[in-house]
This record gives C-alpha cells, sequence and structure tokens, in this order.
C-alpha cells in the first residue's frame, strides 16, 4: 500500500533549499535532491510503499538543507502507528485505511522548523 510521507522548507533570507532527506527509525531512506523547498519520499506523491514496514510505530523524520554559505537544516520528526492488516476497510484518497495516523503535520512542521531559523538561529 502507499502513502505519501513529505514536507517544505523555506529557506533562510538569501538562500535556496537544496535537498530534504528522509529518515525512517533513524535510517536514511531517501534523498529528494530540488530546489523547489517541496519533497517527497521517493520523489512524488504515493510513492511510499508502506508495506515494507512492520506493525507496530515508527519515527519519521525528514531534514532540509539549504544552500547558504554554511547550509544550514532544519528537521521534524513525528512517530506514527503501522497496522499492514487487510481488514481496514480499505483504501481510499490520502492513504485512508493504511493504517498510518500522524503523517499530515510533517508538511507543516518541517515548514515552521525552517522559519524559526530565519531568524538568526542556527544549528
Amino acid at each position: 500500500m502507499n502513502s505519501e510521507f513529505f514536507g517544505n522548507g523555506t529557506p533562510a533570507v538569501g538562500a535556496g533549499m537544496t535537498k530534504a532527506d528522509f529518515y525512517i527509525d533513524g535510517v536514511l531512506a531517501f534523498t529528494d535532491n530540488n530546489t523547489s523547498g517541496h519533497y517527497h519520499i521517493n520523489g512524488g506523491h504515493d510513492l511510499w510503499d508502506t508495506t515494507l514496514l512492520s506493525n507496530g510505530t515508527h519515527v519519521l523524520r525528514m531534514t532540509v538543507t539549504d544552500n547558504n554559505a554554511t547550509p544550514r537544516t532544519g528537521s521534524h520528526e513525528i512517530t506514527v502507528t503501522v497496522s499492514n492488516s487487510s481488514s481496514g476497510g480499505g483504501g481510499g484518497g490520502g492513504g485512508g485505511g493504511c493504517g498510518f495516523t500522524g503523517l499530515e503535520p510533517v508538511a507543516l512542521l518541517v515548514l515552521l522548523a525552517l522559519r524559526r531559523r530565519r531568524g538568526g538561529e542556527r544549528r
């Protein structure tokens, strides 16, 4: 079953975006290299095969990087619960029935993580 894992990055003033790294349980799963500031695991919508994960909780993290002279990063991490049972009532748009909870906040929270950095905070 496929689902969404995506987010946006806003660079510091005067910089642009370069990439986003997607981690699952602390392991790098995919790097989306583009300058748009909008990133997806595996490069597009609904391309994340969630059946490759075991049932239970998993930690998802997305880290975006800008192209400042000294590159800066911003990350956000969430915990999701996976249920690969076939009794979920079927799929549907937006990953309905896939057994994931909490995926939607990834896009918003990563965006907020970099916006805070625009005020001069460095990591």
